[in-house]
């Protein structure tokens, strides 16, 4: 999902941020569609993008073993999944999207109650606060899952010059998450050029290959 941000800033004049979604439309007592859109580039079955279920109902219980995980079978960076051989009762589930093989790097999830109400969706995002683009350091605050712990899965932000985050490129400049907050701000150094595109991406552990949401703006 891509959404606009306005930023009170004369240095930043526009910004963009996209992240990971998934969501469940169809729960039957074995199988669980799983419907994903990831970041652009990404190559979900090569960069090991696994899913994870959990019985839970209101976050991912990092501390507890999945009920059960699946690879993402394709490359394509959007698209659907049967998680299949399953036991679904009526009760809640949590399905937990990761840029890598490891519960830690579950960056979107998704809730199916256990009645007949609406699913409700959280996705990993980045933004930059007003004030918050300066010559030399950019400002970002991070959103990622309740539970989720930063420094001790090794992520990390990186920024590249143009539209998007780069899976093998490396970055200008990065960053590691020095907390284990699932949500907060960091600096991140870096000579900005005027008017230039810049793209800053949050990598769900060491890996460049574990990205799971961007920011874009222009100065």
């Amino acid at each position: 999902m891509t959404t606009k941000h306005a930023v009170s800033k004369l240095s930043l004049v526009t910004s963009t941020s996209t992240g990971t979604t998934v969501d469940a439309p169809s729960v039957t007592g074995t199988d669980i569609i799983v419907v994903y859109n990831t970041m652009p580039g990404n190559q979900p079955s090569t960069c090991s993008n696994t899913v994870f279920l959990y019985q839970a109902d209101a976050a991912i219980p990092y501390n507890q073993k999945p009920q059960a995980s699946q690879a993402v079978p394709t490359n394509s960076q959007s698209g659907s999944m049967d998680f299949s051989g399953l036991q679904v009762q009526n009760k809640p589930y949590i399905i937990g999207y990761a840029t890598g093989p490891d519960v830690t790097q579950i960056c979107s999830w998704v809730l199916v109650p256990a009645g007949m109400g609406p699913n409700t969706t959280f996705q990993t995002s980045i933004s930059v606060p007003p004030g918050g683009i300066q010559p030399d350091v950019v400002l970002v605050s991070y959103d990622t899952p309740v539970g989720n712990q930063p420094q001790s899965a090794g992520q990390w932000l990186g920024i590249w010059q143009g539209s998007a985050p780069s899976y093998t490129v490396t970055p200008l400049s990065k960053v590691a998450i020095g907390n284990n907050n699932a949500t907060s701000q960091i600096g991140l150094p870096v000579t900005l050029l005027r008017g230039t595109s810049y793209c800053i991406g949050y990598f769900m552990g060491p890996k460049q290959t574990t990205l799971a949401a961007s920011f874009n703006f222009s100065t």
